[in-house]
């Protein structure tokens, strides 16, 4: 037996620019990237969007529990004979004049 030879075939490759392997390189690297970017966006609008519709929620129960407390004042200002004076805004406009 020669165990000098080789029984292993090459194969043919075929030969490509290594400035085209560095461009492949490249937009690969910028694909994954721009994946990973748009995926962190979705899970940030979701979160934003969750957040928004919790802070909705509470001004609508808010304005609600106020309209409440205001019939329920109303009522009882009924039952004692008597009337309920709704609070007015007040907005104060305040100007300094030096000298």
């Amino acid at each position: 037996m020669d165990t000098t030879s080789t029984t292993t075939t090459k194969k043919a490759v075929a030969k490509v620019p290594e400035v085209l392997l560095k461009k492949r390189k490249l937009y690969a690297d910028l694909k994954a990237k721009r994946l990973r970017s748009q995926v962190q966006a979705t899970k940030n609008k979701k979160y934003k969007r969750l957040v928004v519709f919790k802070r909705a929620e509470k001004y609508v129960s808010e304005y609600r529990k106020k309209e409440r407390d205001l019939i329920r004042l109303k009522r009882s200002a009924k039952v004692r004979n008597n009337y309920h004076v709704e609070a007015e805004p007040s907005l104060a406009f305040v100007i300094r004049i030096r000298g």
